[in-house]
């Protein structure tokens, strides 16, 4: 019999014996069975049960005067059996039938007046389809009910409760209710809910910043029935982060005049320098109206009220004209000092820096770099530098006067030898008086510069700045071992930077041109020539019997070029296998598959090599794309500048940055010397470009700075180029596709940056 309520039970009480009914049947019983001590067995059996899978059945009979009595009948198919013992009596008796743990269905019948030894009528019991409405969770989602792992102030959200009648049949006619805070928010009358359904229901609200609590209310009339009333209700409680978050990065100090970054260590007394604060607004508001304070030694140093960072930008705040005073001071900076800005972190408004400043002397003292000379190691009498050969042991030495009337100690001196750092240390020198200072050097071929700078760290207040240095240029030359190859220099008399004519006259017309323009001999050596036409690459191959200056040939193994040259060295993928990129020195080697030497070339020192500078939709040197802010100061340094979109700019570079504060596009401009991973570098031809990238670029036209571009955009690289020269003037990579392929006549998303950065750089300059 199918009801509104669900699929009815029957269930007929007998004592003794069961007799079959129907739906209004009155059931006669035969007498009770007297058990001992005075208990009646009552036999007991449920008929007519429903479709619906029913496992267990639970029947209890209760007295006004005595304790309840329980037991479970044995189910079989439709029909449950069993029996209850109970003393004589009015008993009421409740039927409970369960599908597992879930209460389907329940009745009662009663009083049932119970007489040993008599028959009695027991009335038929209908079971009546139970229903629990449940408050099942709360969540957070936008308007198209998605949910969200983080809400902001000002977001459109709806507030969802998810709700469930676990019951067997239909509640219906009931009231929800919503409430915000305490406040309720909304209400529904007239719900329905069918047997097992799950739904949800939401409120709209646009979010503020705070905590908060949310709380459903089921049934609040309490018109259903449930078999479990006490899971009608559910609360959640969250917050609601603010859209701003003032960060004080890092302090620093820089020169007043030029702006330039200093380094603590190289203050003394009397200095005017910037104290620099960089901050961040980390939010996606404005920051607008508070107050920044600057404490030197606990001190206020600067303020400034009605401060403002726009949403997500890096920002520099500074307390300018600063004289150093000689000791050990603290700046701290201090972000939102009213706390008038309500953030989603307020630990991070502070940042300090604790430097020392040494004394200044007095501005009449003048210590002079004289000259450098050279002498035999240990000896005092100077030689001439060009007699110099390899392997000799020698002096570098540079005379120092002291003009004034002081004695002068605790400055420093630094060597350099062909630019590189190579001898440091602390000296002093009395009141009118001259000194030579030295570092003890084996001397290896090529031409060579040697530098000394006194008061590297110019702690001495000098009345002249302008004469701590002084250099000495000389050439050794090769005792025979290495003559061939002199790293940075020359393979067989052939140097970098030699003309085509000037190759032809050392080691006569080439075997073999190939289609670039580039010499090849048959002794092994190749000359690669730039756009002017010099030597910029010059390589030894097999059969070619030279080696370098450090002794090192074709056929040696990567354990010895490390022995004579260090481990200073990058590894280069050439031809499918590895070449040892000494930067530095000038100088590769090339490797077979078993770590033999099988090529040298030489080029001007500094030069990155393929694959070292700028690798297509990745990188240039150290940065990549993808990177973060903090990614990039900690591989390059603070840039120089911050564009007003937030770029990093450094000297011949300029790194933009997406939504999510990631790099993504890097351009570099002259003086950068690096080269592409396919050999390109800035001045090389449109040509030269065509001919290693190929043909599968978007040429872009730029006239308002009289140059045009190759945007090779699948690869995620680009190159401006002069309009009259062709020469490349600019590089620029990205990820791709990030730069997307525009219709034709539309500027691609790669030309409208580089064109941005471009007039930036104009317009810095």
């Amino acid at each position: 019999m199918m009801t509104r309520s669900g699929l009815s039970l029957f269930f007929a009480l007998t004592v003794a014996a069961f007799a079959a009914f129907s739906c209004s049947d009155r059931s006669p019983v035969s007498p009770g069975s007297i058990e001992e001590n005075g208990l009646v067995k009552l036999d007991l059996r449920l008929s007519k049960v429903s479709e619906q899978a029913i496992d267990k059945v639970l029947v209890t009979a209760e007295h006004p005067s005595m304790e309840p009595v329980s037991g479970a009948l044995t189910v079989t198919g439709k029909t449950a059996t069993g029996s209850l013992k109970v003393l004589p009596g009015k008993w009421r008796v409740i039927v409970d039938a369960f599908s597992g743990n879930t209460l389907c269905y329940h009745g009662e019948v009663g009083p049932v007046d119970v007489v040993a030894g008599k028959s009695t009528d027991i009335p038929s019991m209908k079971l009546h389809a139970t229903r629990d409405l449940v408050a099942d969770r709360i969540f957070i989602a936008d308007t198209d009910w998605n949910e969200l792992d983080r809400v902001e102030e000002g977001q459109e959200v709806l507030l969802v409760l998810v709700y469930k009648n676990t019951g067997s049949a239909e509640a219906a006619g009931w009231r929800e209710e919503a409430f915000l805070d305490g406040a309720e928010r909304g209400h529904t009358n007239d719900m329905a809910l069918g047997a097992g359904e799950t739904k949800r229901i939401g409120q709209k609200w646009t979010a503020v910043a705070g905590t908060h609590t949310v709380e459903f209310r089921l049934d609040t009339e309490n018109v259903i029935g449930e078999s479990d009333e006490s899971n009608n209700t559910i609360s959640l409680t969250f917050t609601i982060q603010p859209p701003v978050d003032l960060m004080a990065e890092k302090v620093y100090i820089r020169w007043s005049e030029t702006k330039d970054r200093v380094d603590p260590k190289d203050l003394v007394a009397g200095c005017v320098v910037d104290l620099v604060l960089r901050c961040r607004n980390e939010g996606s508001a404005d920051a607008v109206g508070w107050r920044f304070e600057a404490y030197l030694d606990e001190v206020l140093l600067c303020s400034k009220d009605d401060a403002s960072i726009p949403a997500g930008k890096d920002w520099l705040l500074w307390c300018p004209d600063w004289t150093a005073t000689e000791g050990t001071h603290t700046i701290k900076f201090r972000l939102d000092t009213d706390d008038v800005i309500k953030e989603k972190d307020e630990t991070n408004n502070t940042a300090s820096l604790t430097f020392t400043v040494r004394p200044a002397i007095s501005a009449d003292i003048d210590l002079i770099a004289e000259e450098v000379f050279i002498t035999r190691a240990g000896e005092n009498e100077p030689i001439d530098p060009n007699s110099l050969t390899e392997g000799d042991e020698v002096d570098l030495k540079v005379r120092v006067r002291n003009t004034s009337s002081s004695d002068i100690a605790g400055w420093k001196a630094q060597s350099y030898i062909d630019g590189e750092a190579y001898r440091y240390g602390e000296f002093s020198i009395n009141a009118h008086s001259t000194t030579a200072i030295f570092a003890t050097w084996t001397a290896v071929p090529g031409t060579h510069t040697v530098t000394w700078t006194v008061d590297t760290e110019d702690v001495i207040r000098e009345s002249d700045e302008t004469n701590n240095t002084a250099e000495l240029f000389f050439t050794v030359q090769s005792s025979g071992p290495g003559k061939g190859i002199i790293a940075g220099e020359s393979i067989d008399g052939v140097q970098l930077g030699f003309t085509k004519d000037q190759v032809i006259e050392t080691l006569g017309p080439p075997d073999e041109r190939d289609e670039d323009g580039d010499f090849w001999y048959h002794s092994g050596i190749g000359a690669w020539f730039d756009e002017n036409g010099r030597t910029y690459v010059i390589l030894a191959a097999e059969p070619y019997p030279g080696i370098t200056e450090r002794g090192i040939g074709l056929g040696t193994p990567a354990s010895q070029i490390v022995d004579k040259y260090g481990t200073d060295y990058t590894i280069k993928i050439l031809d499918e296998f590895p070449a040892y990129w000494y930067k530095d020195s000038g100088i590769a080697f090339s490797l077979d598959e078993n770590n033999i030497c099988v090529s040298i070339g030489i080029f001007a020192a500094g030069l990155s090599g393929p694959g070292g500078g700028i690798v297509a939709g990745k990188s240039i040197e150290d940065i990549e794309i993808g990177f973060t802010r903090g990614d990039v100061i900690d591989e390059v340094g603070e840039p120089l500048s911050i564009d007003e979109d937030g770029s990093f700019r450094y000297d011949a570079a300029v790194v933009q940055f997406d939504e999510n504060n990631r790099v993504r596009f890097i351009m570099v401009v002259p003086p950068y010397s690096g080269i592409t991973e396919r050999g390109i570098w800035l001045g090389a031809v449109a040509s030269q470009v065509k001919r290693k990238y190929g043909e599968d670029f978007r040429a872009e036209p730029m006239p308002e700075f009289s140059a045009y571009m190759f945007t090779y955009v699948k690869l995620g690289i680009a190159f401006m180029f002069d309009q009259e020269s062709d020469i490349c003037i600019a590089i620029a990579v990205f990820r791709p596709p990030a730069a997307k392929v525009a219709p034709a006549g539309v500027p691609s998303e790669a030309q409208e940056t580089m064109r941005a950065l471009w007039s930036a750089s104009l317009n810095e300059l």
